[in-house]
C-alpha cells in the first residue's frame, strides 16, 4: 500500500479537501490491507483528527475532540445526499446494526458511541474479516488482515488526544517494556 491509498483515503474522509492541498494527513501505519493516518492543523505539533481505514473503503474509522464515526465507501454506489439506511457489521459472535446516512454518492457514515466502537474493535481483533450488511440488498465482506496494527494505533490516537477511550489495543505491540 503506498501513499496513493492515503490520498484516497484521505479524500474520502475530507471530501471537501483535497489531499494534494492538505499535506497535512500524516500517514501512521501501513499494514495489510489498513492504514491509520491523522490530520495537524499546524504542521504536526497537535492533532485535530484520527482515522484508520481498509484500503477497499469498506470500513473507516474517523474520530476527533466532537465525535466517532464509522463511514463506508463505494466509488460504484449513487446516492443522494442524506439517504438513510442501516448497515449491520458481523464479525464472529458480533453483530451490531447501524443507521448509517449518505454523505454524497459514494460515502455512508453514521455517528458512534465509544462503547459500541470498542465492542465492535473487540470483534474485528479476533477475526480475519468483517461482513456488511446494507439494508436487505447488498452484502460486502472486508478483509481485516493488517487492521490489528492500523486499529491499535487509531486508539492510540484518540485516546492521547483526549478524543474516546476505545479500551486496549490488540495483541502484542512489540513493546520493549
Amino acid at each position: 500500500m503506498k501513499l496513493g491509498v492515503a490520498a484516497l483515503i484521505g479524500s474520502l474522509l475530507f471530501p471537501a479537501a483535497s489531499f494534494a492541498q492538505d499535506l497535512a494527513i500524516i500517514p501512521d501505519v501501513e499494514a495489510g490491507n489498513w492504514i491509520a493516518l491523522h490530520h495537524s492543523p499546524d504542521q504536526g505539533v497537535s492533532t485535530d483528527i484520527c482515522m484508520a481505514a481498509s484500503a477497499d473503503q469498506g470500513l473507516l474509522f474517523r474520530g476527533d475532540a466532537h465525535q466517532l464515526e464509522i463511514r463506508t465507501g463505494n466509488p460504484q454506489w449513487s446516492m443522494t445526499a442524506g439517504q438513510r439506511g442501516e448497515m449491520t457489521v458481523t464479525v464472529g459472535n458480533y453483530s451490531h446494526t447501524f443507521e448509517m446516512i449518505a454523505e454524497g454518492a459514494s460515502m455512508l457514515t453514521t455517528i458512534a458511541q465509544p462503547d459500541d466502537m470498542k465492542a465492535l474493535f473487540d470483534a474485528l481483533d479476533s477475526a480475519s474479516q468483517a461482513t456488511l450488511k446494507y439494508g436487505q440488498k447488498t452484502t460486502r465482506i472486508v478483509s481485516l488482515y493488517g487492521s490489528t496494527k492500523a486499529l491499535n494505533q487509531f486508539r492510540s490516537c484518540v485516546a492521547s488526544n483526549g478524543f474516546a477511550d476505545l479500551g486496549n489495543a490488540a495483541g502484542g505491540n512489540a513493546s520493549p517494556f
